[in-house]
């Protein structure tokens, strides 16, 4: 069966707005719209920005002049909408702007995976997976078990920071932030504050409540996007993560859930408020598209 669009794609009598089409929607032709001797600069710009391997071997057979003829380059429009419409701008891939990082040692995937699981395994060891065995033990040292838990969290913390690829600059400001936040959480800072009556809800508790969840979920995933390199921005997925895991405190509450119970559907909620900020804040990353970061 003949293809319209294949005899077309070689002709040069083709119509432009007709080649800007077939471009469009049969990649298959490309290579064979960029050999026809019709096809316009703008189009042959838009082609040679998908870097397929055939294209590229037919664009650098054309010897397209350097410089640009006499005159402006005059095209057929269909209405006041040029035949280059109809060519969509293909949208580039979004390149982390830390892999633009130049690394002294190992690669950047190896750090990112080791450094994702140090800070990881800061947040469960040893105390998530100690304190079950110490419940039903009558000699579990819980004070002994939360002193181990904040060394190791605080060294893996630090450990993570340094392998992470990032920007010197960003590890030392999101170690910061997280290095705060387990200050904050290990100590009475909160309590000398805001004097909570544990579950009562009242005022000072829910204000106890909201300051520890942004200091043990929003920091944390604020100086993630640090990292990362995101935008501004992405600030308040970190914010509107914690206060979600409030009203998800709350839920619990109501529901009346005991431990472990609550302890575990707690614990994935966290991890999927904390997952799903994450992936929000490379979408907007993505969308925004901010230039590399400049290393330092």
């Amino acid at each position: 069966m003949t293809d319209p669009d294949a005899l077309a794609a070689v002709n040069p009598a083709t119509p432009l707005d007709q080649l800007a089409r077939i471009a469009s929607e049969r990649p298959d032709l490309r290579a064979t719209i960029a050999a026809n001797p019709s096809t316009y600069d703008a189009l042959l710009d838009w082609l040679a920005a998908f870097h397929d391997p055939q294209v590229d071997a037919v664009l650098a057979l054309r010897r397209r002049p350097t410089a640009a003829p006499p005159g402006p380059p005059v095209y057929a429009t269909y209405g006041t909408v040029p035949y280059v419409a109809y060519a969509p701008a293909p949208r580039a891939k979004f390149v982390e702007p830390m892999r633009s990082v130049p690394l002294l040692w190992s690669t950047y995937t190896a750090r990112y995976a080791v450094g994702l699981a140090l800070l990881a395994f800061a947040d469960l060891f040893p105390f998530y997976l100690v304190y079950p065995i110490g419940y039903y033990s009558e000699s579990f040292n819980y004070d002994l078990a939360n002193v181990i838990q904040r060394g190791v969290a605080i060294g893996l913390v630090i450990v993570a920071m340094t392998v992470f690829p990032s920007t010197v600059l960003r590890r030392i400001i999101a170690g910061a932030l997280v290095l705060g936040a387990l200050a904050y959480l290990y100590s009475d800072v909160g309590t000398l504050i805001f004097h909570p009556e544990y579950e009562t809800w009242t005022f000072s508790y829910i204000a106890w409540l909201i300051v520890s969840q942004l200091s043990g979920i929003g920091v944390p995933i604020v100086a993630w996007f640090v990292l990362r390199g995101r935008p501004g921005v992405t600030v308040l997925f970190g914010v509107l993560a914690a206060l979600l895991f409030v009203a998800a405190i709350a839920l619990a509450n109501a529901a009346q859930l005991q431990w472990p119970v609550n302890s575990i559907v707690l614990n994935i909620v966290a991890g999927i408020l904390t997952v799903g900020a994450v992936w929000l804040g490379r979408a907007v990353h993505s969308a925004i598209r901010s230039t590399p970061v400049t290393p330092l």
